[in-house]
C-alpha cells in the first residue's frame, strides 16, 4: 500500500481541500482564538513573565535544605515528588544570579552560592565532570551545567564578589576541559542535543575564558551536525545512532527536545559567533517544528523518538523552547509571538498552587505532586527569554496549526497532519524509538487528536509502560499501573501499537482526511500475531473509525478527561470533560474499563487522565464515530 498523498515537509495538499483567501484565513484565526479563550493571541508579557520566574523560583528556595552544618545535604533543594536531591541543581545559578541583579535581592544571589557549593560536594566526578543525580553517573550533561555557569560569569561575573567570581571561573575552566574531551570523537554516543549544545558551551567558553580556540572547536562540530538537518525541516538525531534510518525510512526525531535543547542552543551559539548562516538553519527549522505546536500552545510530540518523555509542554528534565521561540519571534519569524504567548500561558497552566511546574496537564487532579525539576529547567528558559526581549507584540500571524490546512505529510517521522474544522490529529507509523521496548506509539495509529473547544481529545503514550531513565522519571504516589492511552486494536496481549512494519497510506476525499493502517497485532516480545486494519476519516463532523481484525478482538478509544462523568448506554458513551461532551457511537456495545484507580486512569506521559473505552468484536468489524460539543 502507497500513500498518494506524499508531502515532504510542512505544505499543505491543496485538493480537494480548498484553501482559503489570506483575509478569510486571518478571520478565521482571530474567530479560533476567541473561541479557545486565547484573546491577546499576538502579544506576550514581559511582567507576566518575571512574575512566574519568581513565582517558580520562590517554590524552589523553599525546599532549599540549609542549617544541619552538613556540606553533603546543605544547599540541595529536596523534591517534593521525587523525595531527593535532584543533581542538576546547579544549573539554577543562572536564573538566581538573574534574579539577584534584577531585584537587589541577595538571598538570590546567598542562594545560588549554596547551590553551587552542595554541587561541588556531590555532583562532580574525579575527571572535574558533573554527574547526573547520585546513583546515576551520566556525565553528558556537565555541558548544559557548564553553559549554566559560563553565562552567569559572561552577562553577571563583573558584579560577583570577587571570591564567588574567582570559584566560579576556575569551576567553569575544569567543566570546558571536560566538554572538550567528552566530545573529541565528534557527535559521539549521545543525543543530538548535547553535541548541538556542546557549539554554544564552546563559544560561551570562547568568551568567558578569552581563547578563539573554542570557537573553532564549535565549527568542526557544527559542520558534523548539518547532515541531521532535513528536508523537511526537523532535526534528526535524537536517538541511536544519530545518523540512524529506520526500516521504514524513519530518523530518530523528537519534537519537544529539538525545541526545548537543540534549537535554543543553535540560536545560542548563532549569537555568540555571530554566525548569521547558523540562525538561518535554525529559523527554518522552528518553523517546521511550529507545524506541531498547537494552538493552545502544548507541543504535539506523541510521535517523537522520545516520546516516553513528552509532558505537553515539551520534554522532561530538558530546559524548555521559550530561548529559541524568543530568538525566532526576534529575526520576524512568522506565529513566533502568537507562539511566546500561547505557550507562556500554558505554562501558568502547569503551575501548582505552592508554585512549581507540573509534568504535563493533569497531575493536580490526578493527585500527583509537582516535580521540582521542571521549574529549575525551565527557570533558565524564562530568563533567556527576557534577555532576547523579543517584540511583546506583532501583527495577527496564526499558527500553522490553527489553519483548516487539510493534510501536511512528515516523511522523516512518517506522520501525518490533519486539520479538518475544528479538529487537529496526527497519525503515525513512526518506527525510530530512543529508547526501544514499550515505547512505541507507531502502528499506522492515531496519535493525537485535538478540538477548538475541547482541546486535547486523545494521544498516544507508551505501548507498555516503563520508567525510562528512572531517575528522571517522578515516582507517582498514586501508582496504580500505567495503560497505555493510545487509541488501538488489542487481543489478549498482542497490540496494533507495536507493529513497526505497517503499511499506511493517508489521502484528502470530499473534505475528509482518511488514513488507513493495514498489519499485525504483536506482542511485548514482537512476535506478530493476526492481521489487522484501521481506517481513520476525519471530517468536520469528527472521526469516523473501522476497526478490524482476524478472531476475536477489542478496539480501545482512551478519551482525555478529569472529570468522572461517564456515561455508558448500549452502544453509545458520552464523557463529560472541563470543556464539553466527547460522545462515541458505535456498531456494538461499548464499554468503560474499571482501574486500579476507578473509572479513570492516569499516565505520566503528557500528565493525562482519561476514560478508557472500549468496543468487544467476534471478528466482526467495529464501527464508531467520535464528536464533540462544547459546554457553550
Amino acid at each position: 500500500m502507497h500513500r498518494r498523498t506524499a508531502i515532504d515537509g510542512p505544505r499543505p495538499t491543496h485538493a480537494p481541500c480548498a484553501r482559503p483567501s489570506s483575509a478569510a484565513r486571518i478571520a478565521a484565526a482571530a474567530a479560533f482564538a476567541l473561541a479557545v479563550g486565547l484573546a491577546s493571541a499576538d502579544e506576550w508579557s514581559r511582567p507576566a513573565a518575571e512574575s512566574l520566574l519568581r513565582r517558580w523560583s520562590d517554590a524552589v528556595l523553599r525546599h532549599q535544605v540549609g542549617g544541619t552544618g552538613d556540606a553533603f545535604v546543605d544547599g540541595g533543594v529536596i523534591c517534593p515528588a521525587c523525595c531527593f536531591e535532584h543533581g542538576r541543581i546547579a544549573d539554577f545559578v543562572y536564573p538566581l544570579v538573574y534574579l539577584w541583579k534584577r531585584t537587589g535581592e541577595r538571598r538570590y544571589l546567598e542562594a545560588a552560592e549554596r547551590m553551587f557549593d552542595w554541587t561541588e560536594a556531590n555532583m562532580v566526578a574525579a575527571d572535574g565532570a558533573n554527574i547526573n543525580d547520585v546513583k546515576h553517573y551520566w556525565k553528558g550533561i556537565t555541558v548544559f551545567s557548564q553553559i549554566s555557569l559560563g553565562k552567569t560569569l559572561m552577562l553577571f561575573g563583573a558584579d560577583l564578589p570577587a571570591d564567588v567570581r574567582a570559584k566560579w571561573t576556575a569551576r567553569f575552566r575544569v567543566q570546558t576541559e571536560f566538554v572538550e574531551r567528552f566530545f573529541s570523537d565528534g557527535l559521539g554516543t549521545a543525543n543530538i542535543n548535547y553535541p548541538v549544545a556542546f557549539c554554544e558551551a564552546m563559544a560561551v567558553a570562547s568568551r568567558v575564558l578569552g581563547e578563539v580556540r573554542f570557537l573553532e572547536k564549535a565549527v568542526s562540530m557544527y559542520e558534523l551536525l548539518r547532515p541531521l538537518f532535513l528536508a523537511d525541516g526537523l532535526l534528526a538525531g535524537e536517538g541511536h545512532p544519530s545518523d540512524g534510518v529506520s526500516p521504514r525510512g524513519c530518523r530518530p526525531v523528537d519534537i519537544g527536545y529539538n525545541m526545548e535543547e537543540s534549537l535554543p542552543a543553535l540560536y545560542g551559539y548563532a549569537e555568540l559567533a555571530g554566525r548569521e548562516d547558523v540562525a538561518k538553519d535554525a529559523d527554518r527549522m522552528v518553523a517546521a517544528h511550529l507545524e506541531f505546536m498547537l494552538p493552545d500552545g502544548g507541543l504535539d510530540n506523541s510521535m517523537g523518538s522520545r516520546s516516553c518523555k513528552w509532558t505537553y509542554w515539551g520534554s522532561r528534565t530538558s530546559d524548555g523552547m521559550l530561548p529559541a521561540l524568543a530568538h525566532y519571534a526576534k529575526r520576524g519569524g512568522k506565529g513566533g509571538v502568537r507562539a511566546i504567548g500561547r505557550h507562556l500561558r500554558l505554562l501558568e497552566r502547569c503551575t501548582s498552587a505552592d508554585g512549581l511546574l507540573y509534568g504535563g496537564l493533569h497531575y493536580r487532579e490526578a493527585g500527583e505532586p509537582p516535580c521540582i525539576h521542571h521549574a529549575f529547567a525551565h527557570a533558565k528558559a524564562l530568563v533567556e527569554l527576557l534577555l532576547a526581549a523579543p517584540p511583546e507584540k506583532s501583527a495577527d500571524e496564526p499558527l500553522p496549526r490553527e489553519a483548516e490546512y487539510g493534510h501536511r505529510r512528515f516523511r522523516s517521522t512518517d506522520t501525518d497532519l490533519a486539520a479538518i474544522g475544528k479538529w487537529r490529529a496526527s497519525f503515525s507509523a513512526n518506527d525510530f524509538y530512543s529508547n526501544r521496548g514499550g515505547v512505541d506509539v507507531g502502528g499506522g495509529s492515531l496519535t493525537l487528536l485535538w478540538h477548538e473547544d475541547l482541546g486535547i481529545t486523545a494521544a498516544a503514550t507508551m505501548s507498555d509502560f516503563r520508567y525510562v531513565e528512572y531517575c528522571n522519571f517522578q515516582d507517582q504516589r498514586r501508582y496504580a499501573g500505567v495503560l497505555t492511552t493510545t487509541p488501538r486494536i488489542e487481543s489478549g496481549a498482542f497490540s496494533s501499537v507495536r507493529d513497526r512494519s505497517a503499511k499506511v497510506e493517508g489521502e484528502s476525499v470530499d473534505g475528509a482526511f482518511v488514513y488507513r493502517a493495514e498489519g499485525r497485532l504483536v506482542d511485548g516480545d514482537m512476535r506478530a500475531s493476526v492481521p489487522f486494519s484501521l481506517e481513520y476519516r476525519l471530517s468536520q463532523g469528527g472521526l469516523a473509525v473501522t476497526a478490524k481484525a482476524s478472531g476475536p478482538f477489542r478496539y480501545v478509544f482512551p478519551v482525555v478527561t478529569t472529570r468522572d462523568a461517564v456515561e455508558v448506554k448500549g452502544r453509545i458513551a458520552t464523557v463529560r470533560t472541563e470543556r464539553g461532551v466527547v460522545r462515541l457511537e458505535s456498531s456494538r456495545e461499548v464499554r468503560l474499563l474499571e482501574t486500579p484507580r476507578g473509572r479513570l486512569s492516569f499516565t505520566p506521559i503528557a500528565g493525562l487522565m482519561t476514560a478508557n473505552l472500549y468496543v468487544e468484536s467476534d471478528g466482526a468489524p467495529v464501527n464508531l464515530r467520535i464528536s464533540a460539543q462544547s459546554a457553550d
